[in-house]
């Protein structure tokens, strides 16, 4: 295919902007005016793309609807495939689309075959609804919708619920179209800003009214006069009287500058903050920095203070990994491999023909799943390279204007597993989600904003995250102590990670055949970084049958962040304190994470499933150290073990198998995930 497209950079470029225009319309028509320029000087390379059609490109036009956007070799795929071609692989671009080309963004955003490559989306009077039910809440981007209310063409009481659905959305609406606040160069003010962090005019251009004075004119009458010129520190007079009688707008330009500064003020703090951790780490005198902090020396407090917050909403954003490198806390090949495991995930399904299942009956062979859209699917096995061909993505059939049947839920579907032991045996598709599918842990956000839709550009999202664990056990990511050892761990990893770069000549690549190593490793790593014991760990002539005892210095209550730094616990404790800190690294590392516990609630620990091989291997820290305690060896030795090896012979009956259903963690639910697009293999007969 043939396509046409406008392509600007300046000297300095590095990153990609992709603008997709609305319909109908073209690339020139509508970005010739504006925006481009800006971008450039702000370090964008910018390709404004015509769609086939449309413009300079040759073809018959696609259509425009939103159930259209995702087809094989549709609007979503064309993009892509230009992405692919300019930049190398791996590397992420921001989409900034109007009208029509705002639901692309929108809709590749969203898409698991295609989020791997979006960066952050600007959505000007986006033509988009949801096809799926709540599809937009899968965005794992920030996004920018830009909307004028009275726009004819664009209902923005329509819209506005789907906002409200996109987990890092920022909205910038005006009231008007003729109004200053929607002209091209507010609308190119705020999106730099919004793509960039920085705004190129913090000062608003101000209209200050001449200042005016009471006098008496040549015949003794009284008159106001007005200052015909008006010198610099007469305006700035006049902008104060007028903000202290309430009459004047300029005192939010003056807090407009100050904020500007304030921010630049912090940002220097911050990057001086994570230095000094890092020096600290490099050094090895981190640990006792952060022992020093939970003990309330506060020497480390002014540098925890300022460090940024790595929490489960920051680190699933795609633009994670490049806000690490832009931090110093991963090297640019870290962040180049983190890309690549998601461009190779993106078009991975989890489940296919010879992946290892868990069911209540124990440990199997999946032989055939049912999703629920066409009957059961006999699957063919994934192939060891390459991944799928667009025709096997798992994207949906175009609508054809009449209803579909009810598809069954999940209860009433069932897949066809070959049971160890026992053979081919037919599994209700809910049992095989709630022991296969990864768990979404309860996450409560704190101090988030009303709905982030007034008339000037606001944040939806929380100032911090809580992560609800077992016993009443919390992790604040926004506490000082958090945030140090949520970097220490970053710091682990990714030395590991940008192992997995190959240099080719065209680009690197992913070395998957160490993908699986690679990330035990980082598991085995992140271990490291927390002081964390279990009650086994004393000696036996130091008080307590079997050798237990209690430090009563590692006494952390119910401060996650604090048994990471110093602290001691029974398996609950350590399974949940691991948890913490592992389970924001899913997204960038390529891995689901299970919270475990046995029908008898006996013993708890942690699987993951490392993509996309879909391998599982169980993470015990309790049973690790009682290893260590009577063995001599690593002390990590027996703390990953694959779970074809531990849950060999078992089945739900027995200990140290997985109960059925996640269990609640602090009286809140762990959900299990949805599937998604993709996640199932099609059949390529299909």
């Amino acid at each position: 295919m043939d396509i046409s497209y406008l392509d600007f950079s300046g000297a300095n470029s590095a990153s990609l902007a992709v603008l997709l225009h609305g319909y109908p319309s073209d690339a020139a028509g509508c970005w010739g005016g504006w925006l481009i320029p800006a971008l450039v000087h702000a370090g964008f390379r910018v390709v404004a793309i015509d769609m086939p059609g449309c413009g300079c490109s040759p073809g018959v036009p696609l259509r425009t609807r939103s159930e259209h956007n995702l087809v094989s070799g549709g609007p979503a795929d064309i993009v892509a495939a230009l992405i692919d071609a300019l930049v190398p692989a791996g590397t992420r671009a921001v989409l900034i689309g109007s009208d029509w080309g705002g639901g692309i963004a929108l809709s590749m955003a969203h898409s698991r075959k295609h989020r791997h490559r979006v960066q952050s989306v600007v959505a000007v009077l986006p033509s988009y609804s949801e096809v799926e039910k709540d599809e937009l809440t899968r965005i794992k981007s920030e996004v920018m919708v830009l909307w004028s209310k009275d726009d004819q063409f664009h209902n923005w009481a329509k819209w506005k619920p789907n906002l409200k659905k996109i987990p890092r959305a920022t909205a910038y609406v005006a009231a008007r179209c003729d109004e200053a606040a929607w002209s091209y160069k507010s609308r190119e003010r705020a999106i730099v800003k919004f793509l960039t962090g920085v705004d190129y005019m913090p000062a608003a251009q101000q209209v200050v009214t001449a200042p005016t004075q009471i006098v008496t004119s040549t015949h003794g009458v009284k008159a106001t006069a007005r200052q015909a010129v008006v010198f610099r520190g007469e305006a700035a007079n006049a902008n104060t009287s007028a903000s202290a009688s309430g009459g004047g707008g300029d005192g939010n330009a003056t807090t407009a500058v100050l904020g500007s500064v304030t921010q630049a003020g912090i940002e220097r703090e911050t990057r001086q903050a994570v230095q000094e951790l890092i020096d600290a780490y490099h050094a090895g005198t981190l640990g006792a920095m952060m022992r020093a902090y939970a003990g309330n020396r506060t020497s480390a407090a002014r540098c925890f203070s300022y460090l940024p917050v790595l929490s489960p909403s920051s680190l699933a954003k795609t633009s994670a990994a490049e806000w690490l490198r832009s931090l110093g806390i991963w090297t640019a090949r870290a962040a180049t491999a983190s890309h690549l495991i998601a461009a190779t995930n993106g078009a991975a399904p989890r489940y296919f023909a010879g992946r290892r299942v868990l069911t209540g009956l124990g440990l199997g062979t999946l032989l055939s799943f049912d999703d629920g859209q066409a009957g059961s699917r006999q699957l063919t096995p994934e192939r060891p390279e390459g991944g799928l061909s667009a025709a096997e993505d798992g994207q949906r059939p175009e609508a054809v204007g009449t209803r579909r049947p009810r598809s069954p839920r999940p209860s009433e579907r069932f897949s066809l597993v070959d049971v160890d032991g026992l053979g081919a045996s037919r599994v209700r598709q809910r049992e095989l989600l709630d022991l296969n599918q990864g768990h979404v842990l309860p996450i409560v956000k704190k101090g988030e904003g009303a709905d982030g839709l007034g008339s000037a550009t606001k944040r939806s999202g929380s100032e911090s995250e809580v992560m609800y664990l077992e016993d009443g056990i919390r992790l604040d990511y926004a506490s000082p102590l958090a945030r140090a050892k949520m970097i220490q761990c970053a710091l682990a990893l990714g030395p590991i990670i940008e192992t997995l770069v190959i240099d080719e000549p065209d680009g690197p690549t992913l070395d998957v055949s160490a993908l699986d190593e690679a990330r035990i490793s980082a598991v085995v790593a992140l271990r490291e970084q927390l002081d964390i014991t279990t009650f086994q760990r004393a000696p036996k002539d130091v008080g307590g049958r079997d050798g237990r005892a209690r430090d009563r210095e590692r006494y952390c209550g119910d401060d996650c962040a604090r048994f990471a730094t110093f602290g001691e616990g029974h398996c609950h404790t350590v399974t949940s304190t691991m948890c913490g800190f592992l389970y924001p690294w899913g997204e960038q590392l390529g891995f689901d994470t299970q919270y475990r516990e046995d029908t008898g609630g006996h013993h708890q620990w942690l699987d993951v499933v490392l993509r996309p091989s879909m391998t599982g291997f169980v993470i015990d820290l309790y049973r690790a150290d009682g290893y260590a305690k009577t063995h001599d060896g690593p002390p990590n030795h027996m703390l990953v073990t694959p779970a074809a090896v531990a849950y060999a012979g078992r089945n739900v009956d027995t200990s140290e198998y997985p109960c059925r259903q996640p269990r609640q963690l602090s009286a809140r639910p762990v959900v299990v995930a949805v599937l998604e697009e993709g996640d199932v293999a099609e059949n390529e007969a299909k």
